[in-house]
C-alpha cells in the first residue's frame, strides 16, 4: 500500500467516525426536549470511583460525563488500596486480582530474561500483549518488542489509582485492548510534599527489598503554573528455591517405566509426580552412566581430583528422570525472584494558557538493572559428551579398562556446576515524554491534543555462557606425540583459526577445570532490543444535543503513531553454520543448531510500523424517570485502524445501561476487539532454548530438545468478539454497600501466538500438519528441535463470572460510641471455558484448559481486602483463594497417577499507627504477608529447567514481613 493511498484511508476513516455521530446528534436535536438530571451512584466495578480515589473519572468509556455508567464493566482501586494489599509496589496488589491473576510480577519473573524483569498485567490470562496499558488515558511506549509495558517504571508516587476496563474496549480505547484496559491515573493537581520509606524480608532470609519515594507539587504564578515531580526506587534481592523445603524437594512429572501410551490406564499410569528427582545421566562431577563400563545396577561417577566412584542408579529410571541415586537433582538452583534495582523519575508542568486551555508537558525516566541466576549447563542425552579413548584427563582404571576391552568411548553426562551457573545481567532504560493542549469551550465541550515520543532499550548479557565450538573441540583432549602436552585434537588434524587458542578441559570431577579452559569455553553473549514510539493524537468530546431523556453525548477523535523495533545480538550468537572440523563426538542437535552459544542465539531483525485510527462514540439516552426505567442509554462507538503492516480493521461496540430502580442497574455490551501483529510478531528473528518434551510418535518417550522461536512475516490481525452482561447493586437501605455480577465472553479468531513445545509436538500428532514441518529429527527419528514462531492459530476464547461486594460503614453502626470506619472489598472470579482450537485434517482439535494450573487457569478465585480505621490506629485484614484444579487439563485417563492440584487460601493482616500531631502525619505500618506461610502446591512441568509450581500464581516467597512509614505535608 503506497502511502498516498494510507493517507487517504486514514482520512475516510476519521471522516466515517465523525459523520457517523454528527448524524446521530443532528437526528436527536430535532426532537430534543429539556434536558433530565442522570442517575449517579453504581457498584465499584461499575462507572463510579470508590470514596478513596477522590477526583478520578471512572467511565470505561471516551464519553465523560457526570453520572454515566458504561455497559462495560469498570473495576476502580486506589493507589492506597493496593499499596496497603502490598506494600511493595502497586502491581503487586493489582496481580492479586482475579482478572489479574496470571500476570508477571517481581515476584514471578523467575528466569524470563527475553522479556526482562519487568511487571507485565495479563487480564483473562490472555497474554500482556492484549492488555492496553494507559497513563492518564494516553498510550505509553512498549518496553520491549514484544508489546508489553512494564508498569514498574510508572511514577507510582503520583499514581492516584487505576481503573480496569474488564472486557473489550478497542473501540473506545484503541487497537490491542482485546483483553481490557489498564488505565493508570495521575494526580495532576497534586500540592505538597510525600515521602515513603519501607523494606521487606522473607521468613527464609531472602528476597529482601527496600523502597523510597517521593512527590512534591506546587503552584505557581497565581496558580496558572502547576509543577509535579516525583522518585521512586526499588532494590529487591534473590529468593531461590533451595531455601524453601515445599520448593527444594526435587519434584516433577516423571514417567513410569514400562509403560507407554499404547498400554497405560487409570491403574497403570503412564507418568506420576514424584520428589527426590534426579537425572539418571548426569553428575556434578560427569557420569558414565551407559555402555560396557557400567552394570546393571550402577554406573560410574567421579568425585574430586577425579577419583573413580560408583553412580548409584535411583528407582523409576528412565532416560530422562529417577527418583534418588547419585544424579543431579532438577531445579536445585530455581531462582524464584532476581535481583533488581528499579529507578524512576517523573516531571510535569501544566499551564494555564487562559482559564479554559491549558498547555502540558510531562516526562518519566526509568532505569532497571536486574541479576537472573539460572540452572548451570546440562550434557546429557541426546548431548552428551563423548570422551574418546586416549583422552588424558581420563583416570587411570576407566582408561586401562577401555583398552583392555577395546572401548573406543563412552557417554559422560555433566552438569557442570563447580563451573558457576549462567548468570543474566539486563539493563532496561526507558524514556517517555508527552506535550500537549487540552481545554473546554462552549461550557460541555473539551478537547485534547498530545504527542508522545518514547524510547526503551533492553540490553542482556548471559555471563558464563557456554560456547560450544570451543567445549567440544576442549573436550576432545588428546596428547600431543610431538611434544607430550596435552592439546585439543583439532589443533592437530585442523590447525588453523578455527583451533588458535583451544585449551583442552578436564571434566572428571567437581573443579577439575582449570581456569584458563574456563575462559576458553565460557563467554558473555549479548543481546537486547529497542523500541521507538511517536504517537499524535486528539479527543474532542461534548453534549450535541438536548432529547427528551437528556443530552446525547459524543467523544470523536484520531490518532497516528509509529512503532520502530528491532534485536540485535554478538556475532557469536548469529553464527552458522557451526565449525567443528575436526572435532568428534559433537551432538547432531548441536550441530544443526544456529548459533555458537549453549543458550539463547537471538537472530538480528528490524521492523516498524505505523497505525492510523479514527473513532467516534456516543452516549443516547433512550428513557428517564419512567415507572419501569429510571434511565435507559445506549453507547455505542465505532473506530477504523489502518495497519501499515496488514491494512485496515473496522471495530465497534453495542450496549445498553437499565436502571428499573435507583438500587439497580442492568448491563450488556457487545463488541467487535482487534489486535494486530506487532513487530516481533513479524519480523522477530530466532531465539533458542532448551526444555524437555513427551514425543507421542515415540510411545510417549521423554526427549530433551532445542526449541526455537520466532516470528512470521505473513500473519494476519486477530479479531475478537467480545460479550459482557451483567448487574450492580448500589443499596439505598444498607448504607455504604454496593456489588455487581458479570458474565464475560471474549471470542479471538486468527490468535497470533507461539505453540508451547509440547502442545506443537501433540497438535502435529493429532493430525495438524501444518505443524509437522516444524519438528526436526535426527536420521534415527529422535526429536531434536521444536520450531516456534508466532502463528495465527485458529481461535482461543475465555468465558466466565466476575463478581464483587463493597461495604464501607462506621464503626458506631455495629457498637455505639465506636469512633471510625470498616470497610470490606470482595473479588471474585469463576472461570467457565479458556480453549484453543487448532484445525486438523478432519475437523478442528478443541482444547479446554479450565483448571489448568500449569497455564495459570483456577477454576474459582477469590480476593479480599479489608481494613478498620479508629483514630490514630489502623488494621488490615486481607486473604486469596485460589481454588482447587489440575497440573494439566489435557491429561486423560492413564496419562498420570494424580493431576489433582489442591486449593489454597494465603492470609494477611497488617497495623498502622498515625502520629496525628507531628509535622506531616506519619505513619508508620506493618504487614505480614502468607502469615500462615502456606506452601505453593506442586505443578510441576515435564521439564528439568522449570519452576516446581507456577509462580505467577501462587505465592512463592511464603511469610513476609513488611515495614515503613510515610508522610504528607
Amino acid at each position: 500500500m503506497s502511502s498516498i493511498q494510507g493517507a487517504v484511508i486514514r482520512r475516510r476513516a476519521i471522516m466515517l467516525a465523525g459523520t457517523a455521530l454528527w448524524a446521530l446528534g443532528t437526528v436527536g436535536a430535532a426532537q430534543a426536549q429539556a434536558p433530565v438530571a442522570t442517575t449517579a451512584g453504581a457498584a465499584p466495578s461499575s462507572s463510579s470511583a470508590s470514596s478513596s480515589i477522590g477526583e478520578i473519572v471512572v467511565t470505561g468509556s471516551r464519553v465523560i460525563r457526570q453520572g454515566l455508567t458504561s455497559p462495560t464493566p469498570v473495576t476502580s482501586l486506589s493507589a492506597n488500596e493496593l499499596l496497603t494489599a502490598q506494600p511493595q509496589s502497586l502491581v503487586q496488589g493489582l496481580a492479586e486480582l482475579p482478572a489479574l491473576a496470571d500476570s508477571t510480577t517481581s515476584k514471578s519473573v523467575g528466569a524470563l530474561s527475553q522479556y526482562g524483569p519487568g511487571s507485565f498485567l495479563n487480564l483473562r490470562n490472555l497474554g500482556p500483549n492484549r492488555t492496553l496499558v494507559l497513563l492518564d488515558g494516553q498510550r505509553m511506549t512498549p518496553t520491549n518488542v514484544f508489546g508489553y509495558v512494564d508498569v514498574n517504571l510508572l511514577p507510582q508516587a503520583l499514581i492516584s489509582g487505576v481503573n480496569l476496563v474488564t472486557g473489550g474496549a478497542s473501540a473506545a480505547y484503541g487497537s490491542d485492548a482485546v483483553a481490557g484496559v489498564a488505565d493508570f491515573k495521575l494526580d495532576t493537581r497534586f500540592t505538597g510534599l510525600k515521602v515513603e520509606a519501607g523494606g521487606g524480608d522473607s521468613g527464609v532470609g531472602d528476597g529482601q527489598y527496600t523502597k523510597f519515594s517521593i512527590a512534591m507539587g506546587k503552584s505557581f504564578l497565581d496558580d496558572r503554573l502547576h509543577v509535579e515531580a516525583s522518585y521512586d526506587r526499588l532494590d529487591q534481592e534473590h529468593a531461590y528455591a533451595d531455601k524453601r523445603d515445599w520448593a527444594s524437594s526435587n519434584c516433577a512429572v516423571i514417567p513410569v517405566p514400562g509403560v507407554t501410551t499404547a498400554n497405560q490406564s487409570v491403574t497403570n499410569p503412564r507418568q506420576t509426580l514424584s520428589c527426590g528427582v534426579t537425572l539418571p545421566y548426569s553428575a556434578a562431577g560427569g557420569a558414565i552412566y551407559t555402555g560396557p563400563l557400567t552394570t546393571a545396577n550402577q554406573g560410574v561417577t567421579f568425585g574430586p581430583g577425579g577419583t573413580v566412584q560408583p553412580f548409584a542408579y535411583g528407582t523409576q529410571r528412565t532416560s530422562n528422570y529417577q527418583i534418588g541415586g547419585g544424579g543431579v537433582p532438577i531445579n536445585q538452583y530455581y531462582n524464584f525472584q532476581p535481583k533488581m534495582i528499579d529507578n524512576v523519575g517523573f516531571v510535569r508542568l501544566g499551564y494555564d494558557v487562559t482559564p479554559d486551555i491549558e498547555a502540558y508537558a510531562q516526562a518519566s525516566v526509568g532505569y532497571v538493572n536486574s541479576e537472573y541466576i539460572l540452572t548451570a549447563p546440562n550434557y546429557g542425552t541426546p548431548r552428551n559428551l563423548t570422551i574418546y579413548s586416549g583422552n588424558p584427563y581420563i583416570p587411570a582404571s576407566i582408561q586401562s579398562q577401555m583398552t583392555t576391552q577395546n572401548i573406543a568411548n563412552f557417554a559422560l553426562g555433566l552438569t557442570p556446576t563447580s563451573w558457576g551457573p549462567e548468570d543474566l545481567y539486563s539493563a532496561d532504560r526507558e524514556i517517555d515524554a508527552v506535550v500537549g493542549l487540552k481545554g473546554k469551550f462552549a461550557g460541555a465541550w473539551n478537547w485534547d491534543l498530545s504527542y508522545e515520543h518514547g524510547q526503551s532499550n533492553f540490553d542482556l548479557i548471559n555471563h558464563d555462557n557456554i560456547l560450544v565450538q570451543h567445549l567440544f573441540r576442549a573436550v576432545d583432549a588428546v596428547v600431543n606425540p610431538a611434544n607430550g602436552q596435552v592439546v585439543c585434537r583439532s589443533t592437530l588434524t585442523n590447525p588453523g583459526p578455527a583451533s588458535n587458542g583451544c585449551v583442552p578441559i578436564n571434566v572428571f570431577g567437581p573443579g577439575a577445570a582449570s581456569s584458563a579452559a574456563l575462559a576458553y569455553v565460557q563467554g558473555n553473549a549479548l543481546s537486547g532490543n529497542r523500541i521507538i514510539q511517536d504517537n499524535v493524537e486528539g479527543s474532542l468530546h461534548g453534549d450535541v444535543a438536548n432529547l427528551w431523556a437528556g443530552p446525547v453525548s459524543v467523544a470523536v477523535g484520531g490518532d497516528y503513531r509509529r512503532v520502530q523495533g528491532r534485536s540485535y545480538s554478538d556475532a557469536t550468537s548469529q553464527a552458522y553454520p557451526l565449525d567443528f572440523t575436526g572435532v568428534r563426538g559433537v551432538p547432531s542437535t548441536v550441530l544443526v543448531q544456529q548459533g555458537a552459544w549453549q543458550s539463547s542465539n537471538v537472530q538480528p531483525a528490524r521492523g516498524d510500523q505505523t497505525v492510523s485510527e479514527g473513532f467516534g462514540e456516543v452516549l443516547f439516552p433512550l428513557l428517564r424517570d419512567l415507572s419501569f426505567a429510571k434511565a435507559l442509554d445506549f453507547n455505542g462507538a465505532v473506530r477504523v485502524t489502518d495497519y501499515s503492516t496488514s491494512g485496515v480493521v473496522t471495530t465497534w461496540k453495542a450496549g445498553l445501561t437499565w436502571r428499573p430502580v435507583n438500587d439497580f442497574l442492568f448491563r450488556v455490551a457487545q463488541s467487535r476487539d482487534i489486535r494486530a501483529p506487532n513487530v516481533n510478531d513479524l519480523y522477530a528473528g530466532s531465539s533458542t532454548f532448551q526444555t524437555t518434551v513427551n514425543d507421542p510418535f515415540n510411545k510417549g518417550a521423554q526427549a530433551n530438545i532445542h526449541y526455537i522461536t520466532s516470528g512470521k512475516a505473513d500473519l494476519t490481525p486477530e479479531t475478537a468478539d467480545t460479550f459482557t452482561i451483567g448487574a450492580t447493586y448500589n443499596s439505598s437501605w444498607i448504607s455504604g454497600l454496593t456489588a455487581s455480577l458479570d458474565y464475560y465472553d471474549i471470542n479471538i479468531k486468527n490468535v497470533i501466538s507461539s505453540l508451547a513445545p509440547q502442545d506443537e509436538v501433540n497438535q502435529c500428532f493429532a493430525g495438524v500438519q501444518s505443524l509437522c514441518p516444524l519438528l526436526q529429527r535426527d536420521a534415527n527419528g529422535l526429536l531434536l528441535n521444536v520450531f516456534t514462531p508466532s502463528l495465527n492459530l485458529a481461535a482461543a476464547r475465555t468465558r466466565g463470572m466476575d463478581f464483587e461486594v463493597g461495604l464501607r460503614r462506621a464503626l458506631s453502626e455495629l457498637h455505639t460510641g465506636w469512633d471510625g470506619t470498616y470497610s470490606l472489598r470482595l473479588f471474585g472470579n469463576r472461570l467457565m471455558e479458556q480453549s484453543t482450537t487448532t484445525p486438523t485434517l478432519t475437523g478442528s482439535n478443541y482444547v479446554n484448559r479450565v483448571g489448568d494450573m500449569t497455564l495459570g487457569n483456577p477454576t474459582w478465585q477469590f480476593n479480599v481486602m479489608g481494613s478498620v480505621d479508629t483514630g490514630p490506629y489502623g488494621f488490615d485484614i486481607g486473604g486469596r483463594f485460589i481454588g482447587a484444579g489440575v497440573i494439566n487439563a489435557t491429561y486423560i485417563a492413564g496419562d498420570i497417577a494424580n493431576n489433582n492440584v489442591p486449593s489454597v487460601f494465603t492470609l494477611d493482616l497488617g497495623a498502622r499507627y498515625t502520629f496525628n500531631s507531628a509535622p506531616g502525619r506519619p505513619q508508620v505500618y506493618f504487614k505480614v504477608s502468607n502469615v500462615l506461610n502456606q506452601a505453593a502446591p506442586q505443578v510441576p512441568a515435564t521439564s528439568f529447567y522449570t519452576a516446581p509450581t507456577n509462580p505467577a500464581v501462587y505465592d512463592t516467597l511464603g511469610r513476609f514481613f513488611n515495614v515503613g512509614v510515610k508522610a504528607r505535608f
